[in-house]
């Protein structure tokens, strides 16, 4: 399993790429990454890109994904949370039954231009910063 969590744009939006088979401890460190990352936010809310193209197993326990995922998921600057290359049915199942569990704002779309666009549709803020396609 490797993973990346970065800035997307500084500030705004954190971008998290995961390979490879996803871990409950591996879920854990993420989110308290990403709550690291909601901590150093510019804006009230920093919405999260997930690229899981090449992710190729899912926890499928969701108490525990749900405890794993609550540093960032409970952050009070955690805004949209857009996830894509998404190819299980199982892992859209668990993420959409954790998300409406933790009352997030959470979209499954087809690719990150995708969710680029749903952010500059959805966060007024975001529009001059966001580049059209």
């Amino acid at each position: 399993m490797s993973f990346t969590v970065e800035w997307y744009i500084p500030g705004r939006i954190i971008k998290v790429e995961v390979a490879g088979d996803m871990t409950l401890s591996t879920v854990a460190t993420i989110s308290q990454q990403l709550a690291t990352l909601l901590d150093a936010g510019t804006a009230p809310l920093v919405h999260i890109l997930i690229d899981v193209s090449r992710m190729a197993a899912y926890p499928s326990h969701l108490k525990e994904m749900q405890r794993a995922s609550e540093p960032h998921l409970k952050h009070s600057r955690c805004g949209w949370i857009l996830m894509y290359g998404v190819t299980s049915p199982l892992v859209t199942f668990v993420t959409n039954t954790i998300m409406q569990l933790a009352q997030v704002r959470t979209r499954t779309v087809s690719s990150e231009a995708a969710a680029l666009a749903f952010l500059r549709d959805h966060d007024d803020s975001l529009r001059g910063i966001i580049e059209t396609e």
